[in-house]
């Protein structure tokens, strides 16, 4: 019976030294837990697709989350065709996110909406001067306001395939009259000789509008000279079949696919589609120069902004301040394979062709323009994929027709918008 009484006194000694033992780790696990658990959100919308470029975003969110006394970033990817929708389902509902990164040429349509807050006295105070494309900050500003921030700097270019150039003893062109001759010094080669996306609106738009105002044109000047030479150009393109029937289909992703593999030879593309050749198995060197200039050399700045909600805190300043950290930018910059925005970050080039790492980036920084802005964005896109559409696949519409009721639609577009 002793024996009894003692081993039970020994059980309650150990389950006392136990519960003495485990149990300030219990209690501040549990107090990390609730820490984690109250921690303020913040949520970044965004409409990267490729899956690098969402790592790289995702893994800088992380990073800040883990820091003591940061918040949680939250990184939202939607569909690029889903954005405008998206945006306006969430200012409906009362709540958008803390930060958005758009389309450069789309942020004035969503100042216009009311989507971001005036950020003036941080832009002049934390990094007004710090970037390497000042004329890039055109394209955050409203009446003198500042409402986002340059991100990156993703310009349309021209991907070619080195082998095959080669082979057929071509250079890369330098005009649009170039580009037309090489597509046809290339009929008897395998494949596309051009390529690029048309499938939605906001990126056909994108891509034409480079090349009108290579031309010579702008919005505004659409049914005249420049205007009639870019819809020619394409007319031309489609006519002598230097462009697949499967074109209308295509995202920017789809034709960098499509390059990869060989099916297209030459395509305009944003410079981060480089991303997407880096990752596939390519059988050929691919060339990258500045997309061809025609009237004007063809250095038109694009890229994304990033602009502050009025839901936004100060934590998401926070944030946005450690995404501008010259080690977070080169990072994000090297991954995404676009111009580095700001002047401290070193550019890294991958596969550029005749203009080499700084010369190419300098280009840009010294020559490289900005169309003029405007609040249409959605509305000129959605006519513009529309015009061209018939152009590409309806009707053999003479370049003059396409230009003027494509001017005539975008001047009703601008004048509803005042």
């Amino acid at each position: 019976m002793k024996k009894k009484g003692y081993f039970a006194a020994f059980l309650l000694c150990v389950l006392a030294v136990s519960a003495f033992l485990f149990w300030p780790e219990k209690g501040e696990k549990e107090e990390s837990e609730a820490e984690e658990v109250q921690k303020k959100q913040i949520y970044v919308l965004c409409a990267y697709e490729t899956k690098l470029h969402q790592q790289i975003l995702k893994e800088v969110a992380e990073n800040y989350s883990s820091r003591s006394g940061c918040a949680k970033v939250n990184m939202e990817f939607i569909p690029k065709e889903n954005f405008k929708k998206e945006i306006c389902l969430r200012m409906d509902n009362g709540r958008t996110a803390d930060l958005i990164i758009c389309d450069n040429g789309m942020m004035p349509a969503l100042i216009d909406m009311g989507v971001f807050a005036d950020i003036s006295a941080y832009v002049e105070t934390c990094c007004q001067d710090s970037m390497n494309f000042q004329k890039l900050w055109n394209t955050t500003m409203d009446d003198g306001k500042y409402y986002g921030i340059p991100f990156t700097c993703d310009p349309y270019v021209l991907f070619y395939n080195s082998d095959v150039f080669r082979e057929n003893g071509l250079s890369a062109p330098e005009d649009w009259d170039g580009l037309l001759d090489t597509c046809s010094a290339l009929q008897d080669s395998v494949g596309d000789k051009f390529g690029f996306a048309a499938k939605r609106p906001e990126e056909i738009y994108a891509f034409y509008r480079a090349l009108l105002y290579a031309c010579g044109g702008s919005l505004n000047t659409i049914d005249q000279e420049g205007g009639i030479r870019a819809a020619g150009i394409l007319e031309e393109l489609k006519r002598s079949r230097y462009v697949g029937k499967q074109t209308i289909n295509l995202t920017e992703a789809d034709v960098a696919r499509s390059f990869a593999e060989g099916k297209v030879l030459m395509m305009a593309n944003r410079l981060s589609a480089s991303t997407i050749l880096r990752s596939s198995r390519m059988e050929f060197t691919a060339g990258i120069i500045p997309l061809p200039g025609d009237v004007r050399e063809s250095l038109m700045l694009s890229g994304e902004n990033i602009g502050v909600t009025g839901y936004a805190d100060r934590e998401a300043y926070r944030f946005l301040t450690y995404l501008y950290r010259d080690e977070i930018q080169e990072r994000i910059c090297n991954v995404m394979d676009t111009l580095p925005v700001k002047a401290a970050v070193p550019y890294q080039a991958k596969r550029v062709g005749p203009d080499e790492g700084t010369e190419f980036l300098d280009r840009y920084i010294n020559e490289g323009w900005c169309a003029e802005t405007n609040n249409s964005w959605f509305e000129i896109a959605q006519q513009v994929s529309e015009s061209l559409y018939e152009l590409m696949e309806v009707r053999g519409t003479p370049p003059e027709d396409t230009a003027r009721e494509l001017q005539n639609a975008v001047k009703l577009i601008i004048i509803k918008k005042r």
